[in-house]
């Protein structure tokens, strides 16, 4: 058997059905046996790196393993970006890049290229994949690939990469005689589960205002339900990152808002007054905790959960408790314990704060897709794009809606929806609404033909400020409004996305920011297709955090008096 055919017939068993990826002439032979694949749909990208976000999107809404192939050279460098996000945000995608034959390649040599498209990919992404590595000897092919798929899934999930050569991938093998990958894994001692929860519900039990924070690890670990459960039961006001605001509908009798730099006002204010905060698969980013530290939750004792043993040594407060824990293990434990406590008081309070915020912080774009939103089906999926259409979704998003809503959020990379949610409709069958700003939707724009090829139903929606609107708002703030490179005018320009579409042969609309109706209509109305929203050039994000100081203390400031009122209470 070749080895091209032994990789197809190992990622059929391990239930692979869908492929990214882009031809080139290194992968000729891995193409030539996807071709006979009868359970392995491949599909053409028109760019690696969205390729690479295709599948990103993809494993983010299943969390299990799928697969991306390209060619050497640029084929195997431009998935870097790709790379990077899953690293960062922890998504299991297997990587296959071609390469030179090995009779071809520079070996011991310090000349900088052998072969044509000659490229040590293995080298450049080591620090941003879980395993990575140039198969030299064609009997090694089950070993990684068995190597490959448990990296990917163990502990905190991320991506691999196999760099496979030409002459390698078309040499013959022998199945039976391939040497396999033990992998040793062991769980967490239930006597130290039940340990720590005892500990943990020991401290609630003293706490007068505890606060349950879900990140993104709650995703990664298929521990949504049991979250969701126990939040529920211990009736505690519940907060979020960024990347894990979709999980607030599911806790909504509970739930205040998401956390951060460009949080809800409301849950920044209840999480510095809390005197217990129990931290759930989040990594507490500085974009979470503010820049200093010492201004996190000041008032409070913290617990952390996290998988990661590198990020628990990342101290947030001086005392934290951590628990280095895998959390389908240990939410399971803290579920059956009982605990009776009430915190009917603390939650009143919280409300209030929400109400006495209510009228502020409002703009257009918000109020825009506050009712393009109450017109979106339940179970619908979303993504975003990075920039003020990133955080203005959550913002607008009813806290009640349940939708699964998928980020680029520790890369924070541009061009990442419009892939990503080619990905995530193949992989959930659902319509998608994909949303972006006029500059990223523009960096992997060619998907468009992705979608009128395949007839995907995603629903692209432009938020178009004619600008780089999150940059631009920083040039207003601290350097004098001067906006380079940034606005119309001034070196940045934006096409008309209309005909961009229809060039595709996708149907599209252009809107105001006031027919959000008309708009939901024509999304409705179509299985995939692009509406163009007018937002005029001077759009802002709030509320806003400032450097150096805390979170609960955004901009534009609130009145002195309701500040000090609201913090008093």
């Amino acid at each position: 058997m070749r080895v091209s055919d032994y990789i197809v017939s190992f990622l059929e068993e391990r239930g692979v059905r869908h492929l990214f990826g882009y031809p080139g002439g290194m992968s000729t032979y891995l193409m030539e046996s996807l071709s006979g694949s009868g359970k392995i749909q491949v599909h053409l990208a028109y760019h690696e790196q969205a390729a690479a976000f295709e599948a990103v999107g993809y494993a983010q809404m299943v969390q299990e393993p799928v697969a991306v192939f390209t060619s050497s050279g640029p084929g195997a460098t431009n998935l870097i970006t790709g790379i990077c996000d899953a690293w960062f945000d922890s998504v299991p995608v297997l990587f296959i890049t071609g390469n030179v034959n090995t009779y071809e390649s520079r070996g011991a040599h310090s000349v900088r290229q052998k072969g044509f498209q000659e490229t040590d990919i293995v080298h450049m992404i080591d620090e941003v994949t879980k395993f990575s590595c140039m198969i030299s000897d064609p009997t090694d092919i089950r070993q990684a690939l068995e190597k490959a798929f448990y990296e990917m899934t163990e502990g905190r999930p991320g991506p691999c990469l196999l760099d496979i050569p030409m002459d390698i991938t078309r040499a013959e093998v022998i199945p039976e005689q391939l040497v396999g990958f033990k992998s040793g894994k062991e769980g967490t001692p239930q006597k130290k589960l039940v340990c720590a929860a005892e500990t943990i519900l020991k401290k609630m039990r003293g706490a007068r205002r505890p606060v349950l924070l879900l990140g993104n690890g709650i995703h990664t670990a298929h521990v949504e339900k049991e979250v969701c459960a126990l939040a529920g039961k211990w009736g505690i006001p519940v907060v979020s990152s960024l990347p894990a605001f979709d999980l607030l509908a599911f806790c909504a009798p509970y739930s205040i808002g998401f956390i951060g730099a460009y949080g809800k006002r409301a849950a920044n204010i209840v999480l510095e007054k809390s005197d217990l905060v129990i931290s759930v698969g989040s990594r507490l980013d500085n974009r979470q905790t503010g820049t200093d530290v010492s201004w996190f939750a000041t008032k409070a004792e913290l617990i952390r959960l996290d998988i990661d043993e590198e990020e628990l040594k990342l101290t947030i407060k001086e005392g934290e408790t951590q628990y280095r824990c895998d959390l389908a293990e240990i939410l399971p434990v803290l579920l059956e314990k009982e605990f009776s406590r009430e915190y009917q008081e603390w939650l009143t309070v919280c409300r209030k704060i929400e109400e006495k915020l209510d009228s502020y912080d409002q703009n257009e774009p918000v109020e825009f897709l506050k009712e393009l939103f109450s017109y979106l089906p339940e179970e619908s999926v979303i993504t975003t794009d990075v920039g003020q259409n990133q955080i203005w979704v959550p913002q607008a998003m009813d806290i009640r809606k349940k939708v699964r809503i998928l980020f680029s959020a520790g890369l924070g990379s541009m061009g990442y929806s419009l892939p990503a949610a080619i990905g995530a409709q193949i992989a959930s069958g659902k319509p998608v609404f994909c949303f972006n700003g006029d500059g990223g939707v523009q960096m992997n724009i060619q998907e468009m033909q992705f979608i009128a090829r395949e007839k995907i139903p995603v629903k692209i929606i432009v938020l178009n400020n004619h600008s780089l609107g999150m940059i631009r708002q920083f040039q207003e703030l601290y350097f004098d409004s001067n906006h380079f490179m940034t606005t119309e005018g001034c070196g940045y320009s934006a096409p008309d996305f209309s005909a961009i579409a229809q060039a595709y042969g996708i149907p599209a609309r252009n809107v105001s920011l006031n027919e959000a109706k008309t708009c939901a209509e024509f999304l409705m109305c179509h299985d995939h297709c692009l509406i163009n929203v007018d937002m005029g050039n001077r759009t802002y994000l709030k509320p806003k955090s400032l450097y150096n100081k805390p979170l609960a203390y955004q901009i534009p400031s609130l009145p002195e008096e309701l500040q000090d009122e609201l913090m008093e209470m």
